[in-house]
């Protein structure tokens, strides 16, 4: 045998997933076609897996319908490149490459709609917390699990399991809230941030359990949280008295206080405010990537928490109608590639 190769197909399967986890789609999309071993490899992968740092963060414009879009702007940090995809009405939450609408998951890799069942009904406003996908080891398919809230004079939230197909009440936590934010998945649990009064609280995916966990940092803006790994950060702005952002800050939560880690520097915070007074910021992010937008100075911004560095993407040659603001993320997976 050729020192020099070694057949594909007589390596162990589980040095085939190693490998192949660890190239970009588009290097796997061209590999498909260049023989049945790698065709029969790529299309055994576990369905969730993921690929390496390679979100997509979607925009939406302002002025689009909320009932129907038709698409959104999308930037793509790895390549640095703009483009658009499909999507028929606003997102409430996404995970993977699949985002939730109000009746349905949608893959805009693929185009795919998937009708998912109404929520059980509830006395108050019910809003969704976020989309979980797992791998379920007993059918080998992607397991879903989306979780809803209310708030009122407590919180009471319900599940829905793909691998029932039904929804459940599960869980409530006594004391009003005026809102929650967003929700990320770590260590088996949900955290997300309540505001009025402003706390971390976490949700236990397997008791449906929920606790107050902290107290958030005071006198902040624009919370958002952010996992990666195995860590949890808060990113948020430090406001004046009247309401305009001073400075964009990152804490990192040591399971007792949250530590001060990282704050935008001077010069990139007057470029992302458009030298005028920031009220608002959007941000979303992936794979430990953070992505912020301005609406003030209509400007898109990376801060890649690998290497705590902050980039600029290039410019949008795409044209919207009116300023956007800042959705989603989502990440192709190998179930893209079947």
């Amino acid at each position: 045998m050729d020192a020099t190769s070694f057949p594909w197909e007589l390596l162990p399967s589980s040095i085939h997933e190693e490998i192949l986890s660890k190239l970009p789609i588009s290097v796997l999309l061209r590999l498909r076609s260049i023989s049945r071993s790698f065709l029969s490899s790529i299309r055994s992968l576990p369905p969730s897996l993921p690929f390496p740092r390679d979100p997509f963060f979607l925009l939406f414009s302002s002025s689009s319908s909320p009932c129907s879009i038709s698409s959104a702007i999308v930037f793509q940090p790895s390549r640095n490149r703009w483009l658009s995809m499909p999507l028929p009405s606003f997102p409430a939450t996404a995970s993977g490459p699949l985002i939730l609408l109000s009746n349905s998951l949608f893959n805009p890799f693929s185009g795919t709609p998937t009708p998912i069942p109404p929520h059980l009904p509830m006395r108050t406003l019910i809003y969704p917390l976020s989309l979980i996908i797992d791998d379920d080891a007993t059918t080998h398919r992607s397991r879903l699990r989306i979780v809803v809230v209310s708030t009122s004079d407590r919180i009471r939230s319900q599940i829905y399991d793909s691998a029932s197909g039904s929804w459940t009440l599960r869980g409530e936590l006594p004391g009003r809230v005026h809102m929650l934010g967003n929700a990320i998945v770590l260590n088996g649990s949900l955290y997300v941030l309540s505001f009025g009064p402003d706390h971390l609280l976490k949700f236990d995916l397997l008791s449906s359990d929920w606790e107050i966990v902290s107290e958030v940092v005071p006198s902040v803006d624009c919370a958002h949280l952010v996992a990666f790994g195995g860590r949890l950060f808060l990113v948020a702005g430090v406001a004046d008295l009247l309401g305009g952002m001073l400075s964009v800050k990152v804490w990192e939560f040591d399971w007792e206080d949250w530590k001060l880690v990282c704050s935008m520097p001077d010069e990139i915070f007057s470029e992302f405010s458009g030298m005028k007074i920031l009220k608002h910021f959007h941000v979303c992010d992936g794979k430990g990537m953070v992505c912020f937008y301005s609406y003030s100075g209509n400007v898109l911004l990376i801060l890649d928490l690998m290497n705590w560095r902050w980039w600029w993407p290039r410019k949008c040659p795409l044209q919207w109608h009116s300023h956007p603001f800042l959705g989603v993320a989502v990440e192709p997976n190998a179930e893209f590639l079947r």
